[in-house]
Protein backbone atom coordinates (compact mmCIF):
# COMPACT_ATOMS: atom_id res chain seq x y z
CA UNK A 1 0.00 0.00 0.00
CA UNK A 2 2.96 2.36 -0.43
CA UNK A 3 3.07 3.36 3.15
CA UNK A 4 2.55 2.47 6.73
CA UNK A 5 -0.36 2.76 8.60
CA UNK A 6 -0.91 4.15 12.15
CA UNK A 7 -3.20 4.45 14.83
CA UNK A 8 -3.16 7.75 16.71
CA UNK A 9 -5.18 9.78 18.82
CA UNK A 10 -6.30 12.51 16.77
CA UNK A 11 -4.75 16.09 17.99
CA UNK A 12 -7.13 18.87 19.41
CA UNK A 13 -6.81 20.95 16.67
CA UNK A 14 -9.00 19.00 14.76
CA UNK A 15 -12.16 19.14 16.87
CA UNK A 16 -12.89 15.45 16.39
CA UNK A 17 -14.41 13.42 18.68
CA UNK A 18 -13.06 10.54 17.47
CA UNK A 19 -11.34 8.24 19.78
CA UNK A 20 -8.65 7.24 17.06
CA UNK A 21 -7.82 7.88 13.18
CA UNK A 22 -5.75 6.26 10.96
CA UNK A 23 -2.59 7.92 9.34
CA UNK A 24 -1.13 6.78 6.22
CA UNK A 25 2.76 7.65 6.58
CA UNK A 26 4.07 7.75 2.46
CA UNK A 27 6.81 5.76 1.85
CA UNK A 28 10.08 7.50 0.52
CA UNK A 29 10.72 11.43 0.22
CA UNK A 30 7.99 13.47 -1.01
CA UNK A 31 9.52 16.78 -2.79
CA UNK A 32 7.71 20.17 -1.96
CA UNK A 33 5.90 20.17 -5.67
CA UNK A 34 5.03 16.38 -5.27
CA UNK A 35 3.59 17.04 -1.96
CA UNK A 36 1.58 20.19 -3.32
CA UNK A 37 0.33 17.80 -5.92
CA UNK A 38 -0.91 15.43 -3.20
CA UNK A 39 -2.37 17.52 -1.01
CA UNK A 40 -4.65 19.07 -3.65
CA UNK A 41 -5.88 15.79 -4.78
CA UNK A 42 -7.28 14.66 -0.95
CA UNK A 43 -8.81 17.97 -0.78
CA UNK A 44 -10.55 17.08 -4.10
CA UNK A 45 -11.02 13.81 -2.83
CA UNK A 46 -12.06 15.36 0.71
CA UNK A 47 -14.79 17.72 -0.49
CA UNK A 48 -16.73 14.58 -2.44
CA UNK A 49 -19.86 14.20 -0.94
CA UNK A 50 -20.63 10.54 -0.63
CA UNK A 51 -21.30 8.19 2.73
CA UNK A 52 -19.36 5.70 1.40
CA UNK A 53 -15.99 7.44 1.18
CA UNK A 54 -13.83 7.20 3.86
CA UNK A 55 -13.59 10.86 5.76
CA UNK A 56 -9.93 12.91 5.51
CA UNK A 57 -9.39 14.65 8.31
CA UNK A 58 -5.72 16.02 7.53
CA UNK A 59 -2.73 16.10 5.56
CA UNK A 60 0.77 17.03 6.14
CA UNK A 61 4.28 16.38 5.50
CA UNK A 62 6.90 15.81 8.79
CA UNK A 63 10.34 16.25 7.22
CA UNK A 64 10.32 15.15 3.68
CA UNK A 65 7.78 12.38 4.83
CA UNK A 66 3.94 12.63 3.67
CA UNK A 67 1.26 11.70 5.84
CA UNK A 68 -2.53 12.20 6.11
CA UNK A 69 -4.90 10.94 8.34
CA UNK A 70 -8.58 9.51 7.76
CA UNK A 71 -11.48 7.97 10.24
CA UNK A 72 -10.37 5.02 11.64
CA UNK A 73 -11.86 1.74 10.85
CA UNK A 74 -12.72 -0.87 14.17
CA UNK A 75 -14.10 -3.91 11.82
CA UNK A 76 -10.67 -3.44 10.03
CA UNK A 77 -10.90 -3.68 5.27
CA UNK A 78 -12.66 -6.22 3.53
CA UNK A 79 -9.19 -7.81 2.88
CA UNK A 80 -7.80 -8.03 6.49
CA UNK A 81 -11.01 -8.01 9.09
CA UNK A 82 -9.65 -6.93 12.24
CA UNK A 83 -12.08 -9.62 14.74
CA UNK A 84 -14.79 -11.83 13.48
CA UNK A 85 -15.74 -13.39 9.84
CA UNK A 86 -18.01 -11.35 7.69
CA UNK A 87 -21.13 -13.57 6.04
CA UNK A 88 -21.26 -13.28 2.32
CA UNK A 89 -24.49 -10.70 2.43
CA UNK A 90 -22.14 -8.73 4.36
CA UNK A 91 -18.53 -8.86 2.07
CA UNK A 92 -21.08 -8.19 -1.22
CA UNK A 93 -22.92 -4.88 0.75
CA UNK A 94 -19.21 -3.72 1.61
CA UNK A 95 -18.25 -4.43 -2.31
CA UNK A 96 -21.57 -2.58 -3.49
CA UNK A 97 -20.74 0.49 -0.78
CA UNK A 98 -17.25 0.58 -2.38
CA UNK A 99 -18.92 1.00 -6.30
CA UNK A 100 -21.31 3.80 -4.76
CA UNK A 101 -18.54 5.55 -3.72
CA UNK A 102 -16.02 4.97 -6.50
CA UNK A 103 -19.38 6.66 -8.83
CA UNK A 104 -19.04 9.25 -6.53
CA UNK A 105 -15.38 9.78 -6.97
CA UNK A 106 -16.00 9.96 -10.81
CA UNK A 107 -18.96 11.96 -11.14
CA UNK A 108 -16.63 14.52 -9.69
CA UNK A 109 -14.02 14.00 -12.38
CA UNK A 110 -11.63 11.68 -10.62
CA UNK A 111 -10.30 8.19 -10.29
CA UNK A 112 -9.47 6.47 -7.04
CA UNK A 113 -6.40 4.38 -8.61
CA UNK A 114 -6.14 1.80 -5.95
CA UNK A 115 -9.32 -0.28 -5.38
CA UNK A 116 -8.90 -3.47 -3.64
CA UNK A 117 -9.96 -5.15 -0.92
CA UNK A 118 -7.40 -3.51 1.83
CA UNK A 119 -9.15 -0.14 0.80
CA UNK A 120 -12.41 -1.48 1.08
CA UNK A 121 -12.93 -0.58 5.04
CA UNK A 122 -15.69 -2.07 7.00
CA UNK A 123 -18.11 -0.33 9.72
CA UNK A 124 -21.22 -1.64 11.51
CA UNK A 125 -23.00 0.32 8.46
CA UNK A 126 -21.35 -1.04 5.67
CA UNK A 127 -18.78 -0.71 3.57
CA UNK A 128 -16.54 2.31 2.84
CA UNK A 129 -14.16 3.45 0.07
CA UNK A 130 -10.77 4.65 1.80
CA UNK A 131 -7.00 5.54 0.84
CA UNK A 132 -7.15 7.35 -1.97
CA UNK A 133 -4.70 5.78 -4.77
CA UNK A 134 -1.83 8.67 -4.46
CA UNK A 135 1.21 6.53 -6.28
CA UNK A 136 0.73 7.99 -9.59
CA UNK A 137 0.65 11.58 -8.23
CA UNK A 138 3.20 10.94 -5.71
CA UNK A 139 6.04 8.10 -8.27
CA UNK A 140 5.00 9.56 -11.69
CA UNK A 141 7.80 8.11 -13.04
CA UNK A 142 6.59 4.90 -12.49
CA UNK A 143 3.67 4.59 -13.99
CA UNK A 144 4.21 3.08 -17.06
CA UNK A 145 5.11 0.09 -15.22
CA UNK A 146 4.19 -1.74 -12.16
CA UNK A 147 5.97 0.25 -10.14
CA UNK A 148 4.14 0.88 -6.68
CA UNK A 149 0.67 1.64 -8.36
CA UNK A 150 -1.62 -0.89 -6.69
CA UNK A 151 -1.97 -4.62 -6.14
CA UNK A 152 -1.72 -6.74 -9.60
CA UNK A 153 -3.87 -8.61 -8.98
CA UNK A 154 -6.67 -5.81 -8.72
CA UNK A 155 -4.95 -3.53 -11.56
CA UNK A 156 -6.42 -3.07 -15.18
CA UNK A 157 -4.37 -4.48 -17.93
CA UNK A 158 -3.91 -1.04 -19.25
CA UNK A 159 -2.34 0.48 -16.14
CA UNK A 160 0.28 -2.30 -16.11
CA UNK A 161 0.32 -1.32 -19.85
CA UNK A 162 1.44 1.96 -19.12
CA UNK A 163 -2.38 3.63 -19.64
CA UNK A 164 -3.60 6.25 -17.44
CA UNK A 165 -6.20 5.51 -14.52
CA UNK A 166 -9.43 6.30 -14.87
CA UNK A 167 -13.41 5.43 -14.39
CA UNK A 168 -12.95 2.47 -16.81
CA UNK A 169 -9.86 1.64 -14.41
CA UNK A 170 -11.42 1.46 -11.64
CA UNK A 171 -14.49 -0.17 -12.43
CA UNK A 172 -12.09 -3.35 -13.54
CA UNK A 173 -10.38 -2.91 -9.75
CA UNK A 174 -14.20 -3.16 -8.69
CA UNK A 175 -14.97 -6.57 -10.98
CA UNK A 176 -11.91 -7.55 -9.45
CA UNK A 177 -12.55 -7.35 -5.78
CA UNK A 178 -15.56 -8.49 -6.47
CA UNK A 179 -14.24 -11.47 -7.90
CA UNK A 180 -12.11 -12.12 -5.05
CA UNK A 181 -15.18 -11.79 -2.26
CA UNK A 182 -16.94 -14.46 -4.12
CA UNK A 183 -14.19 -16.73 -4.95
CA UNK A 184 -13.20 -16.65 -1.14
CA UNK A 185 -10.26 -14.47 -1.29
CA UNK A 186 -8.97 -16.04 -4.66
CA UNK A 187 -7.55 -13.05 -7.42
CA UNK A 188 -8.49 -13.61 -11.23
CA UNK A 189 -5.13 -14.60 -11.89
CA UNK A 190 -4.78 -17.35 -8.66
CA UNK A 191 -2.12 -16.56 -5.98
CA UNK A 192 0.42 -13.76 -7.02
CA UNK A 193 2.71 -12.05 -5.83
CA UNK A 194 3.18 -8.09 -5.85
CA UNK A 195 6.49 -8.87 -7.98
CA UNK A 196 5.23 -11.29 -10.08
CA UNK A 197 5.01 -10.64 -13.82
CA UNK A 198 1.62 -11.38 -15.81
Amino acid sequence: NHGHFYLAPPPARLGLTDRYVTVKVVDGSTPADTFRRATRELKAFAVVICPQLVTIHDAGQDGDRFYYAMEHAELGSLGRPAARAFTRAEVLGAVADAALAADALHRAGMAHRDIQPNNVWLYPEGGKLADLGLAQVLERSTVTGLGHIGAVEFMDPDIIQGQPASPATDVWALGATLHWALAGGLGLYGALSADEPL
